[in-house]
C-alpha cells in the first residue's frame, strides 16, 4: 500500500467576520490571503429531513432527502446559497432511495412504487421533470418486494442502469423507455444483494455485496454476462462487505472507500480498496482510529479524480468525544487532506474546487444548516479532537474468475411501464449565508 500523507491542518477555533472580496495578503499585494479560511455556513428557514448530496454539476452540487426523494435542492458553490428547492409529489408511491447526476447535470431518482414494482424520474440541471415511469414487475411465489430494492442508478455508456437487490434494468435515459432487463441473482443468494454499477471500459459491472469482493462484467449491447469475480478476505467470519461507494477510477482499475464489521465486533472498520477486472487487488488497508470505531457515511469523486469521504467515529466515553472526518485522496490513493469537524454533522460529504467539502448539520428540527469546509485552513469547522487513522494490511483470497459464465436466472420478470402522473411544488425559504476564520 502506498504511503497516504496527512497534511497537518491549522486549526483556528475562532469564529471572524466574512471575508470581504477583494482582501488581499499585505506581502503579496493582488493575491488572496491564505491566511483567510473559506469555511462558512448556509442556514436554511426550513428543515429538510435526512438530507444527503447527491451530485455537482458546474458550480452546483445537488441534494434531496433519501428516505422519500420529495425534494431536490440546489447549492451555488460561489456564493454559496441556494438557488432552487423544488417538492415532486404523486398520488402513487414513488419512495426514490437511489439518486445520481450525470455529467449534463441530469438528476435521476430510482424508487419504490409499491407491491414489489420500481420507478425512475429524470430531472433536468434546473429541477423539471423530463419523465417519470412506473416498472411493473411480476413477482413470482419466491420472491417478496425486497428483491426489487433500489440500490443504483447510473448513466454508464449512453444508457440509464437501474440496479435493484436482485435485478437490473437498461434504460433509454431520454425518454425512460425500457431496453434490456436481466436477473442478477438468485433468491437463494439474497446475502449478496446488488450494491453498485460501474463503468468497466465498454462494458459495465454490477457489484455485489457478501463477504468479498464480488461483481460480473455485463456486455453492455445485450447484457450478456462476460466474467464473474469473487475475492474472498482472508479474515473470517466477517458479517459482510458492503460495497455500494465503488466508483472507476480510470480503464481497468477501480476504487472502494466502505466498511465491514467482525463478527465479534460491535464497530465496523474503514476499507480501502483498489483493484482490477480480474479482481487482482492493487492496493488496500483497513482504516481504523484507535478503538476500532470507524464507519464511512459516504463517498463522492470530483471532476478533478478527488475522492471525498466522510466517516463517524464515536468514543463512547462521553458526548464530547465524538467526531466526524472528513479525508480527501487524490486518484493515486495518497491522502492530501483531513479535518476533523464537530459530531453534529451526521450526514455525507461532497468535494469540489480542490480543497472545498460540503456537509450538512441536521442538528435541530427547526433548520438545516449546510456547512462549507476549506480542508486546507478549515477554519471554526475545526473540532479540537482528532482522531487517529492508522493503516493495517489486509489480505484477500486468490481471485475466483469465470469466464464462462451461464446466464442469470430469475423468478422475477419485466411486464412493462406506464408514464406516472406528478406535480412540482417550488418552495419558498430565505437563507443566512456566514463566514468564519
Amino acid at each position: 500500500m502506498k504511503a497516504l500523507h496527512i497534511l497537518c491542518l491549522l486549526l483556528l477555533l475562532s469564529c471572524g467576520k466574512k471575508e470581504v472580496p477583494g482582501e488581499t495578503d499585505d506581502n503579496n499585494p493582488g493575491t488572496p490571503d491564505p491566511r483567510l479560511s473559506n469555511s462558512g455556513s448556509t442556514q436554511l428557514s426550513l428543515p429538510i429531513p435526512n438530507f444527503e448530496w447527491i451530485g455537482a454539476h458546474n458550480n452546483h452540487i445537488y441534494g434531496c432527502d433519501i428516505l422519500t426523494g420529495t425534494y431536490l435542492a440546489r447549492f451555488n458553490t460561489v456564493d454559496l446559497k441556494m438557488d432552487i428547492l423544488k417538492k415532486y409529489s404523486s398520488a402513487e408511491t414513488f419512495q426514490a432511495i437511489a439518486h445520481s447526476v450525470d455529467i449534463q447535470g441530469n438528476i435521476y431518482y430510482y424508487a419504490k412504487a409499491g407491491g414489489g414494482n420500481v420507478g425512475l424520474m429524470k430531472i433536468d440541471a434546473n429541477g423539471n421533470v423530463q419523465w417519470k415511469k412506473k416498472l411493473k414487475m411480476t413477482l413470482s411465489a419466491y420472491n417478496d418486494p425486497g428483491d426489487m430494492q433500489p440500490v443504483a442508478v447510473k448513466h454508464i455508456n449512453g444508457y440509464l442502469w437501474a440496479l435493484s437487490s436482485l435485478y437490473l434494468f437498461k434504460v433509454n435515459p431520454e425518454n425512460g423507455e425500457v431496453l434490456n432487463t436481466i436477473g442478477i441473482s438468485s433468491t437463494g443468494e439474497r446475502w449478496t444483494p446488488g450494491q453498485d454499477i460501474i463503468k468497466a471500459g465498454e462494458n459495465i459491472m454490477v457489484q455485489m455485496g457478501g463477504g468479498q469482493l464480488h461483481f460480473h462484467i455485463l456486455r453492455t449491447s445485450d447484457l450478456k454476462p462476460l466474467k464473474s469475480v469473487k475475492t474472498p478476505f482472508k479474515m473470517f467470519p466477517t458479517s459482510g462487505f458492503p460495497t455500494n461507494t465503488i466508483l472507476d477510477v480510470a480503464a481497468n482499475r477501480f476504487f472502494a472507500v466502505t466498511h465491514y464489521r467482525e463478527q465479534s465486533s460491535l464497530f465496523p472498520r474503514g476499507v480501502i480498496i483498489e483493484f482490477d477486472s480480474d479482481g487482482k487487488i492493487l492496493n488496500s488497508a483497513i482504516l481504523k482510529d484507535g478503538l476500532d470505531q470507524f464507519e464511512v457515511t459516504r463517498m463522492h469523486r470530483d471532476k478533478d479524480g478527488n475522492y471525498a469521504v466522510a466517516f463517524n467515529t464515536t468514543i463512547e466515553l462521553g458526548s464530547n468525544l465524538k467526531t466526524k472526518d472528513v479525508l480527501i485522496f487524490n486518484k493515486n490513493l495518497e491522502l492530501i487532506h483531513k479535518v476533523s469537524l464537530p459530531p453534529n454533522l451526521k450526514r455525507s460529504a461532497i468535494s469540489f474546487n480542490t480543497s472545498m467539502v460540503t456537509l450538512v448539520n441536521e442538528n435541530n428540527f427547526k433548520n438545516t444548516i449546510i456547512e462549507w469546509v476549506d480542508t486546507k485552513n478549515p477554519g471554526c469547522k475545526s473540532n479540537n479532537r482528532l482522531t487517529d487513522i492508522k493503516l493495517e494490511s489486509l489480505a484477500f483470497n486468490t481471485p475466483e474468475v469465470q469466464t464462462n459464465v451461464a446466464a442469470f436466472t430469475s423468478f422475477m420478470s419485466y411486464s412493462g411501464s406506464e408514464d406516472m402522473a406528478y406535480t412540482v411544488e417550488d418552495v419558498n425559504f430565505s437563507q443566512t449565508v456566514s463566514a468564519c476564520n
